[in-house]
C-alpha cells in the first residue's frame, strides 16, 4: 500500500467535522419559538395600538349608546320630583294631630287634595285624574336625627354585645318630617320635569289649605247676602237681613280681634279691628238710617202684603213668648224646691229678697229663669213694636216720598255691595292670619319639589354599563392583538454564500 493512500484516524474525523461544518454554513435553518415575556407584550401592545384604540373606541360607542336606550326606556318609570314637608305644631312629635287625634299624612294622597290642585294647574285637560296622580305619589316618613344617632349606637354596640339589639324594640318615634315623591308613570307619562314638579309643590300646597281650614277653629265667612235677590223682599224684610248679616259679621270679627289684637294683614294692610270699627259704621250710619226712613215713613213696596207677614211674624212670636215664660215658670218652681244646707243665697220670691239653701243645681235653674224671662221680655217689647208696625202700614194711605224710596234704594244696594266687599277683605284677613300666624310652621314646604331624571336616579346603573363596554372592548382588543401576534410566528431562514 502507498504512502499517500495511508488516512489516519484522526484525519478521517477532522475531514468529518470539516465537511459537517461546511455544509451547515453552506445552508443553515434555525426556528425561533415565541416567547411570552414583559417584553414581548409591550412591543405587541406598540404593534397594534392602532387596532387596541379601535376595539376599545367600538365598544365605548356602543356601551354608550346602549346606556342612553337603557335610560329612555326607563324614564317614564323611574324619574320622579320630589319634595320635603315639616309639621311643625307641638303635638306633631307626638304622634297627634292639632286636635288630638292620630295624625294621619295619608291625606296628602286623598282625591280632594290631589283634586284641587289638578284643578288649579288645569291639568285635567291633559288626561290627568286624581286616581293616576294618586297611584303615582308616595309619602315616606324620615327618621328624626336623634333617634337615627340612636339606632347607629346600638348596632355598633351589639358587635360587641349583641344582647343589646334588644334595644332596638324600645326606640320609638314620631316623625315630623316626610319626602313626597311623585313619578313619572302611566298616566303621568306625558308630562315634562317642570309638570312634574309644578304638579308635587301644588299638591303641597293644596295640602297645606286643607290642613289650615280642618285643624283651626274659625271658618271663613260666607255672606249670605252675596247670593240674596233683594228685589223680591219688602224693604222691612231687607233691612232685618242687612242688620242679622251685619251682626254677624261683627261677631265674627271680633272673636278675631280679640285672638289677634296686634296682627296686621299684609295683604289687605288691616288689623280686625279696623275691620269691625268700619262694620260698626255701616251699621250705625247706613243699616240704621234706612230702617229709621222705612219705619217712620211706613215705606213698603206692597203695603197689605207686608201687614200680612208682620201679623204672621206677630203670631209666630206670641207662641216663643209663650213657651219662653213657662219655662221660667217651671225653672222658678223647681227652685223652690231644690236646697241644701252647705250654701246660701238670695232669692227672691216676687214680693221680697229671702235667704234659701242652694246647691249647684238651685244656681243652673235661677240662670235658667233669668234666660228666659230675659228672651220673654224681648219677644213681648218685638210684638208691640211690630203690632204698632201693623195699624201704621194698615192706616197708610199716601204713598212714601219718592226721594226717600230711591234713597231707600241705593242705600240698600250700596250696602249689599258693601259688605261683598268687606267679606272678601275679611276672609283674605283671616286666610293670612291662619298662614302666615296661626299655623305658620304647622305644615311647611322645607324644600320645594324637584325632579330626579331616570339618568339620575341610575346614574350608577349607566356609568356602569359604560364602563364596563369600554373595558370590555379594551380587554378584547389587547386579548386578540396578543393571540394574532402568537399564532402568526414565521420561521426565518438565513442563508450565507
Amino acid at each position: 500500500m502507498e504512502k499517500e493512500d495511508i488516512v489516519t484516524t484522526d484525519e478521517m474525523f477532522d475531514s468529518s467535522c470539516e465537511t459537517k461544518t461546511s455544509r451547515t454554513s453552506i445552508y443553515s435553518e434555525t426556528s425561533e419559538a415565541y416567547v411570552f415575556s414583559i417584553k414581548s407584550v409591550v412591543q405587541t401592545l406598540k404593534d397594534h395600538a392602532r387596532f387596541i384604540m379601535i376595539m376599545f373606541m367600538l365598544f365605548f360607542m356602543a356601551s354608550v349608546c346602549g346606556a342612553l336606550l337603557f335610560n329612555l326606556i326607563t324614564r317614564t318609570h323611574t324619574g320622579y320630583a320630589s319634595a320635603l314637608i315639616l309639621f311643625g305644631f307641638p303635638e306633631a312629635e307626638e304622634g297627634f294631630d292639632p286636635l288630638g287625634n292620630p295624625l294621619d299624612v295619608n291625606m296628602i294622597r286623598s282625591p280632594y287634595v290631589i283634586g284641587k290642585a289638578l284643578d288649579q294647574l288645569d291639568m285635567r285637560e291633559l288626561g290627568i285624574t286624581a286616581d293616576g296622580v294618586r297611584s303615582n305619589l308616595r309619602i315616606q316618613h324620615v327618621v328624626p336625627h336623634d333617634t337615627l344617632d340612636r339606632i347607629l349606637l346600638i348596632r355598633e354596640s351589639a358587635i360587641r354585645l349583641p344582647e343589646r339589639l334588644m334595644e332596638l324594640e324600645e326606640v320609638f318615634y314620631h316623625p315630623t318630617q316626610y319626602v313626597l315623591r311623585l313619578y313619572r308613570g302611566e298616566e303621568l307619562a306625558t308630562l315634562d320635569d317642570q309638570n312634574m314638579i309644578d304638579l308635587l309643590n301644588e299638591i303641597a300646597h293644596q295640602y297645606r289649605i286643607y290642613f289650615v281650614e280642618t285643624y283651626s277653629e274659625f271658618q271663613f265667612m260666607d255672606v249670605v247676602i252675596r247670593h240674596f235677590d233683594q228685589t223680591g223682599y219688602d224693604y222691612f224684610e231687607v233691612v232685618r237681613i242687612l242688620q242679622h248679616t251685619i251682626n254677624n259679621m261683627l261677631s265674627y270679627v271680633s272673636a278675631l280681634r280679640d285672638t289677634a289684637p296686634d296682627f296686621r294683614s299684609p295683604s289687605t294692610q288691616m288689623r280686625f279691628g279696623d275691620i269691625r270699627a268700619s262694620l260698626d259704621m255701616i251699621r250705625t250710619v247706613q243699616v240704621e238710617r234706612v230702617s229709621a226712613l222705612v219705619y217712620i215713613n211706613n215705606m213698603s213696596r206692597n203695603r197689605d202684603r207686608a201687614a200680612n207677614l208682620i201679623e204672621y211674624d206677630i203670631i209666630r212670636m206670641q207662641m216663643e213668648y209663650t213657651v219662653a215664660q213657662a219655662y221660667a215658670d217651671d225653672a222658678l218652681f223647681l227652685v223652690d224646691e231644690v236646697y241644701e244646707h252647705e250654701h246660701w243665697v238670695f232669692h227672691h220670691t216676687g214680693e221680697a229678697f229671702i235667704y234659701r239653701h242652694a246647691t249647684g243645681v238651685h244656681d243652673d235653674l235661677i240662670r235658667a229663669v233669668l234666660r228666659h224671662r230675659a228672651i220673654a221680655n224681648q219677644l213681648a217689647v218685638d210684638i208691640e213694636f211690630y203690632q204698632g208696625r201693623v195699624e201704621a202700614l194698615r192706616a197708610a194711605q199716601d204713598p212714601a216720598n219718592p226721594q226717600d224710596v230711591q234713597y231707600v234704594e241705593e242705600t240698600i244696594q250700596l250696602i249689599f255691595t258693601s259688605l261683598q266687599e268687606w267679606e272678601d277683605i275679611i276672609n283674605e284677613t283671616m286666610e293670612d292670619f291662619l298662614t302666615l300666624e296661626l299655623f305658620r310652621d304647622a305644615v311647611r314646604l322645607v324644600s320645594p319639589a324637584g325632579f330626579r331624571s331616570a339618568f339620575l336616579a341610575y346614574r350608577q346603573q349607566v356609568i356602569l354599563i359604560v364602563l364596563v363596554g369600554s373595558l370590555a372592548g379594551l380587554f378584547l382588543g389587547v386579548l386578540i392583538a396578543l393571540c394574532r401576534d402568537a399564532t402568526s410566528d414565521k420561521k426565518r431562514y438565513n442563508v450565507q454564500s
